[in-house]
């Protein structure tokens, strides 16, 4: 007399997330354990710097992750890019990278390398003065690369920012509208094409900044460029 086992509707369904959980594991094993873009950050954090860090500002899209962190003396920008190899979904990663790592010292002015919301430009400015409350920020983008699109020479913009309860003061910069003809804005073209690309950031470009207290009284300025691009990516 044989017994046959009949599963219940319960029975099923967990079996079917069993093995459901089982290929997914399979696949992500087929594709090399990729960890998702904010970890893969943190991961690359830890290979150089050696200490904890925590996260500030996340910008994120379909195809990256961007990271503003900051730790006991330094302060961390990192992007995660997603790469795909093939037309089979299995095959694509986050691949990471730290553009900035730069010491607490002084004022400290940085910029996210991907669009915030409505595909803003972030710049966050760190070590501002205890009676600074808000702040007005110029920047000069100049000879940003389009790709296919022309771009102005040079575009100014100009941004209010307040400071926020972690001492930060962001700034954000929206896009101009109405260029002439094809060409497009040159925050367009930060996120249409250059920072697009695998370990590029925003470029060292020049800014003003001028930061008030509650009266409007200047309390500081200062004239600068962005920093550079570091490209610390995997030492393996």
């Amino acid at each position: 007399m044989k017994l046959h086992w009949k599963l219940t509707r319960g029975q099923r369904t967990l079996r079917n997330l069993v093995l459901g959980a089982l290929l997914l594991t399979l696949i992500w094993g087929l594709a090399g354990y990729p960890l998702p873009g904010e970890l893969e950050i943190r991961r690359l954090e830890r290979e150089y710097l050696m200490g904890s860090t925590q996260v500030v500002c996340k910008h994120r899209t379909e195809d990256s992750v961007t990271l503003l962190t900051e730790g006991e003396g330094w302060i961390t920008v990192g992007k995660a890019t997603k790469v795909q190899s093939g037309d089979w979904p299995v095959s694509s990663q986050m691949i990471p990278c730290l553009n900035h790592v730069l010491p607490k010292e002084g004022v400290v002015a940085v910029a996210l390398p991907g669009p915030g919301e409505g595909d803003a430009l972030t710049v966050a400015v760190w070590g501002a003065p205890a009676e600074a409350v808000s702040g007005t920020l110029e920047l000069d983008l100049i000879g940003v690369d389009g790709g296919v699109f022309p771009t102005p020479d040079k575009e100014t913009f100009t941004a209010q920012g307040s400071r926020e309860e972690n001492g930060w003061v962001f700034f954000r910069f929206a896009p101009h509208p109405d260029h002439p003809g094809r060409e497009i804005c040159a925050i367009s073209a930060l996120w249409e094409w250059d920072c697009r690309m695998l370990y590029r950031c925003v470029g060292e470009y020049p800014y003003r900044l001028t930061l008030t207290d509650s009266q409007g009284k200047e309390v500081a300025s200062q004239c600068g460029t962005l920093p550079p691009n570091l490209m610390l990516f995997d030492r393996g």
